[in-house]
């Protein structure tokens, strides 16, 4: 196709080879798949024709705009072929952390070199494409998200549904978990709750599951669903960490929840997930209090082990260990289901 050829389907470029990357905004109502609008919370879309080989002379935007501000994106091609040029100056793929196109560049792509998943800091990505006159290949296949869930360790901090308070996406599986240091509790408290129950004490469709620890195996405080009035009550983890799962099917979309979450100081114990580090007594190297009942789960990394070295020891002498004892498992499963193994007391 020739240049002039070009401008009869609403594509304009200066004739100076050099200038090729100088584009306007163009828009090719003309051409179906080149470019969109994307508000779902997830999605697919691709190069116009694809996997065919393109055509050549294309500039196409397609926008991903989430629903509310909070929302973040994340952006994962599956499928990536494109004319191979230096600077990408031929065929690329342009990404945007924004709407506009001079938002800050996230990267250009060209070749096979296929992107790396790409998450925005905003609720907005701007996807360009775009193809010149002459080589083209199969080109590209993408997904979207929008991104929920996530790691918080602030001591203070809110929690919310996906879109919240709009009604929650379909078919989600959102992870959270609250970090805290050791001997910190976390008190989860929410000031709304909205989230499709089928039957009371029964949570089929949707709901929000909270663990007492890290993983999804830790101990289980609840399955959440059901109306306003339904609302969970305040919740106090035992450790430093709560894990937390909110799942949605595809039909009823409620409002959701929002929470906040705060620490509360406590004497001992807690999750160490670090390389290494330190246990001690409460209040060591001075006398220990009274009553006190500690557990600490030391979680390594899959393949290794741990070990733990006394540094020193003094507790009151009995024959049987029967009145204050420190007990070993090689298993911090005991706390769930009670079948760690002792290694010694």
């Amino acid at each position: 196709m020739s240049r002039l050829q070009k401008s009869q389907v609403g594509f304009s470029a200066s004739s100076d080879e050099t200038s090729r990357d100088s584009f306007g905004h163009v828009t090719f109502s003309g051409v179906p798949g080149c470019g969109g609008v994307y508000s779902e919370s997830q999605g697919v879309f691709s190069s116009p024709q694809h996997p065919e080989p393109y055509a050549h002379g294309l500039d196409c935007e397609y926008l991903i705009r989430l629903p509310t501000p909070d929302e973040r994106i994340t952006l994962t091609f599956t499928e990536f072929e494109l004319e191979s040029g230096p600077n990408c100056r031929f065929d690329f793929v342009e990404i945007r952390d924004g709407s506009r196109p001079d938002s800050p560049l996230i990267g250009r792509f060209c070749e096979r070199n296929r992107p790396p998943v790409i998450r925005s800091s905003s609720n907005v990505l701007l996807v360009r494409f775009r193809s010149d006159a002459s080589i083209s290949f199969g080109g590209f296949r993408a997904k979207y998200e929008s991104v929920c869930g996530g790691t918080f360790s602030t001591d203070t901090g809110i929690l919310r549904s996906p879109y919240y308070p709009q009604p929650y996406p379909k078919n989600r599986d959102c992870i959270y978990i609250i970090s805290q240091p050791v001997s910190k509790a976390i008190r989860l408290d929410f000031s709304d709750f909205d989230v499709e129950g089928n039957t009371p004490n029964s949570c089929l469709f949707d709901y929000l599951e909270v663990r007492d620890g890290d993983t999804e195996n830790s101990t289980l405080i609840g399955h959440f669903c059901g109306p306003p009035q339904a609302k969970p009550d305040p919740i106090l983890s035992t450790f430093n960490y709560l894990w937390l799962r909110f799942k949605t099917d595809g039909s009823v979309q409620n409002r959701g929840f929002l929470g906040n979450f705060s620490t509360v100081d406590v004497s001992c114990g807690g999750i160490l997930r670090e390389a290494h580090g330190v246990v001690s007594s409460p209040g060591h190297p001075e006398v220990y209090p009274h009553g006190v009942d500690c557990t600490w789960i030391i979680r390594g990394v899959p393949g290794q082990v741990i070990r733990l070295n006394w540094l020193s020891f003094s507790l009151e002498r009995n024959t049987r260990c029967r009145f204050d004892y420190v007990e070993m498992f090689d298993n911090s499963t005991l706390l769930a289901n009670n079948n760690g193994s002792l290694i010694g007391r």
